[in-house]
């Protein structure tokens, strides 16, 4: 799974978590909800920890640790709302910069926040700030109003000692309306500086950002919309705010991130968009904060298949900060995609683990409850051990050049994850061993561990899509195909803008699986007109389940054209790795993937049995309509052979196939 842990609106590191925030609420479908308290923590919600006091440190320190508030809009106007957050955002990039100075970073402040029950852009009662001081030992508050008057906007701040409520510098500057707010945010910045001991420090915004207010304004934008899981809107955003100012190095991180979301394989793609937003913010680390340049080094070397790398760099940062998000959100993404082999047991397994990724996850989401990506990994977890795609785990023994090179090693191993007491990972060739009923049980045991933690999603995030897309997800697993058709239509009308779940593709094998084909034809040509199709791999994913729905609903209605153009993707996807280089053979294996048969535990699409005898017979009336010379020509024998074990246990469907005109016994062609 992609990077899930990054951004939030005024976040201050240059490697935001993109996570998932609570809108307005929408009644919710009729869900058994998972229980929860309020606040996204297991109950009981009335037993919290008594507050324990934490003795501050000298004053001298408390004054070199800053914890910068989210200001206040007083005149209230819709174009100055930004600065609620963007003040901090920019008085954390003019103190972060010095070694001797902390800012409470924004995982820890906004959390801190919402636990003190402080609204960001509202008073903040001193008891209550006294409160998220002792939880971020920032002990130097900076609150500030912005306010518009005579073409004038007026800038102005306070520091005061949390302890004491002893005020340290008020400062306050102003700009001309519509104008550069920075100059104002340094001269803020320097004075804050002065009163930690800085005497001869200054702040320029410009030097350690970018010198482009549009460009600046742009990235805030960006990680505004990352925050609410908009991830085209803000990969937009901050492609314009690179191309404003192309050494701006904040919002490449963000862009790798989000790439990532929008296309879950991109990575596997040579030189792909994330792996070079990686690589530019690796280039401009200069302008980083040690450990946020730590953070976009790790992400580099993850998506340039460094995996070792990544993890020592990593596991440094959290054992330096147990409660460092970021870093514990990239290690959970570590351990879901570290394939490298390691002695375990009498045997040998991955180095990722879906414990400790879930361990990971679950960290981020006590740290911050508000953090909903974290569900991500937790879901994903639970829905690949109760069968879901792709079904498997990779494993090899040696990292090469690139991520693609070290997972398309020949030598690659397969391993299923099985839910017992905790995740484990079993061999593909020892699956077979396991009794059925045991497998089945696990399989049961995953789905309702997938389903509990979609109901919590959707309890504390009833008016996200991408829990309603999940939630969607789980219950097709569970066989509710209705009530997963309505939630994925609540997903399509939030939004889903990471490519995670493929809302059309989704929609498109639900529509079939309740027999629904002329709606699902509608959704097949739309997928098909949209290039869902031009380029992907041949693993099973959303997009390829949809493609294997797609052809066969072609064959259905005697579109043999886009059928055979529909071969002619999955044969290219299958050259592509290298492994089946002759086009024949390709052509041939394409027919086999898009059959409909699953080829356990490699290929896990499966449609029904009785749309793929439809399918068969369908095409068997008009079979003197195919072109000749066509891959279908070609194919249709090996089809008719996928097809004719179509009914499988059911005796009725086995007797249909058995008595279809292009039927033959194993080993003949029709």
């Amino acid at each position: 799974m992609p990077g899930w842990e990054f951004a939030r609106p005024g976040a201050r590191q240059a490697c935001r978590r993109i996570g998932f925030s609570v809108f307005l609420p929408l009644g919710l479908s009729a869900f058994p909800l998972f229980a929860q308290c309020p606040d996204g923590t297991p109950p009981p919600c009335a037993q919290r920890r008594a507050a324990v006091r934490v003795q501050p440190p000298p004053a001298a320190e408390r004054g070199r640790r800053f914890l910068v508030l989210p200001f206040r809009n007083l005149s209230r106007a819709p174009e100055h709302e930004w600065l609620v957050e963007g003040a901090t955002t920019m008085l954390a990039d003019a103190l972060g910069r010095w070694q001797e100075i902390h800012v409470v970073p924004d995982e820890q402040l906004y959390p801190a926040l919402r636990r003190a029950g402080l609204q960001p852009g509202a008073v903040m009662d001193p008891a209550r700030v006294r409160r998220v001081a002792e939880e971020t030992a920032g002990w130097t508050a900076v609150t500030g109003e912005v306010i518009a008057t005579g073409g004038r906007l007026r800038i102005s701040a306070r520091a005061y000692d949390v302890v004491t409520s002893r005020e340290l510098v008020r400062a306050a500057d102003d700009v001309p309306a519509g104008g550069d707010v920075r100059p104002a945010f340094e001269r803020i910045g320097t004075a804050l500086l002065r009163t930690a001991g800085l005497g001869t420090a200054s702040v320029d915004l410009g030097a350690t950002t970018t010198r482009s207010l549009d460009a600046y304004r742009a990235y805030l934008r960006g990680v505004g919309f990352a925050q609410r899981a908009q991830y085209r809107r803000a990969r937009e955003a901050l492609l314009e705010s690179v191309r404003l100012d192309s050494t701006f190095a904040k919002p490449y991180v963000l862009l790798a991130l989000s790439s990532i979301f929008i296309n879950p394989l991109g990575h596997l793609e040579p030189q792909s968009a994330a792996q070079r937003y990686a690589a530019r913010a690796v280039q401009l680390g200069s302008q980083l904060p040690p450990a946020d340049r730590d953070v976009a080094v790790a992400l580099s070397a993850l998506l340039e298949g460094q995996f070792t790398a990544a993890r020592r760099t990593l596991e440094r940062l959290v054992a330096a900060d147990s409660n460092d998000i970021n870093a514990l959100g990239m290690l959970s993404l570590l351990e879901w995609s570290d394939p490298i082999l390691v002695p375990r047991g009498a045997g040998e397994r991955p180095r990722g683990s879906l414990n400790r990724a879930n361990h990971f996850a679950q960290r981020v989401l006590e740290l911050d409850p508000g953090g909903h990506g974290a569900f991500i990994p937790l879901l994903a977890s639970h829905l690949l051990a109760a069968g879901d795609l792709p079904g498997f785990v990779v494993g090899v023994r040696r990292e090469a050049g690139s991520y693609q090179a070290t997972l398309f090693q020949g030598t690659a191993r397969l391993f299923v994850p099985i839910l017992r007491d905790s995740f484990e990972l079993v061999p593909v060739e020892s699956l077979a061993t396991l009794p059925a009923e045991s497998v089945a049980a696990a399989r049961r045991r995953a789905l309702d561990g997938a389903r509990s933690w979609a109901d919590r999603w959707l309890t504390v995030g009833p008016a996200e899509g991408e829990a309603h897309a999940t939630a969607a997800r789980v219950m097709e697993r569970q066989g509710d195909l209705e009530r997963a058709l309505r939630e994925l239509a609540i997903a399509d009308s939030l939004g889903v803008e990471a490519g995670l779940t493929i809302v059309g593709a989704r929609r498109l094998a639900l529509l079939g699986k309740l027999g629904r084909y002329a709606a699902a034809h509608l959704v097949a040509d739309g997928l098909w007109t949209g290039g869902l199709f031009t380029r992907l791999f041949p693993l099973p994913t959303d997009q390829t389940e949809a493609l294997a729905w797609t052809f066969n609903l072609f064959l259905m209605r005697g579109d043999f054209a886009r059928a055979d153009s529909a071969l002619g993707f999955m044969a290219v996807a299958v050259q592509r790795l290298g492994i089946l280089p002759d086009s024949a053979f390709a052509a041939a294996t394409a027919v086999t993937l898009l059959a409909g048969s699953p080829v356990r535990p490699i290929w896990q699409l499966e449609l029904p049995a009785s749309f793929r005898l439809d399918v068969m017979d369908s095409v068997f009336a008009r079979r003197d309509l195919i072109p000749p010379d066509s891959r279908l020509a070609g194919g249709v024998a090996t089809l008719a052979q996928l097809v004719s074990a179509a009914g499988g246990a059911d005796p009725i469907l086995r007797e249909r196939a058995r008595a279809a005109p292009w039927y033959r016994p194993r080993g003949e062609r029709p």
